[in-house]
């Protein structure tokens, strides 16, 4: 009888320890995933900061209104509305199509 009792408490220990191992495992592992959640949460604040950062270069309050004017050289010159030329129909960039003078449009 006293083998079986030694056999069964050799046991339970056995059992607590390996308890006591998947518990830090357990641990350890749940603190990694906190780590990697916590980073991604800041990757992605840190996107988007730099987002609304690089957008904020840009002034998209403002509305400005664009003319197609005929030069004296008989070309077309797209004009905004503080009076800068924008583009002519000389430069290569000019896609746009002229349909009459004077026209109006909004950005």
């Amino acid at each position: 009888m006293e083998g079986q009792d030694f056999i069964v408490s050799e046991l339970l220990s056995e059992l607590k320890e390996e308890n006591k191992r998947k518990d830090e495992q357990i641990k350890s592992l749940h603190k990694a995933i906190g780590l990697i959640v916590v980073t991604c949460i800041i990757a992605i604040l840190l996107v988007i900061g730099g987002c609304l950062w690089y957008l904020d270069s840009y002034d998209l309050t403002t509305s400005e209104k664009w003319t197609i004017e005929k030069t004296a050289e008989g070309t077309f010159a797209l004009v905004d509305s503080s009076g800068n030329v924008l583009s002519t129909d000389k430069e290569a960039d000019f896609d746009g199509e002229i349909t009459d003078e004077g026209d109006v449009y909004q950005d």
